[in-house]
Formats: C-alpha cells, sequence, structure tokens
C-alpha cells in the first residue's frame, strides 16, 4: 500500500503544474487548430486553370503497381 500512496502522491505532484501549464498555454484552444492543419487540403488552383482541369471521384482501387 505504501508503493501505491508514493506513486499517488509523486502524481499530484506531477499532475498540478502539468495541468496549470496547459491551462496557460490554452491547449484545448490550440489542439483543434493544429490539428485541422495537420489534415491534408484541397488545392486551390488559379481562376484561369479550373475550367482546364476535369474534376472526378477518386477511384477507391490501389494507386497502381509501380515496378
Amino acid at each position: 500500500m505504501t508503493i501505491f500512496g508514493g506513486w499517488f502522491i509523486w502524481g499530484l505532484i506531477l499532475a498540478g503544474p502539468l495541468y496549470w501549464l496547459g491551462w496557460r498555454l490554452r491547449v484545448k484552444y490550440w489542439l483543434p487548430r493544429l490539428r485541422s492543419l495537420w489534415r491534408r487540403r484541397t488545392v486551390q488552383l488559379p481562376s484561369q486553370l479550373v475550367p482546364l482541369v476535369l474534376l472526378g471521384k477518386r477511384r477507391g482501387g490501389g494507386e497502381g503497381k509501380r515496378a
């Protein structure tokens, strides 16, 4: 039981400053924005090229076998 108590106390000692740091840096505010930056974005073409591009759906099959 003393091992559990020691780990519990160390957990509290570390959790307090980590929570404060997360609160101070506004982690809940930045995480969704960072996640959206990491996602793949669509390509925005110049207006002159839009009529030249054939738009279609991606095929679910393999991306082709490369030699």
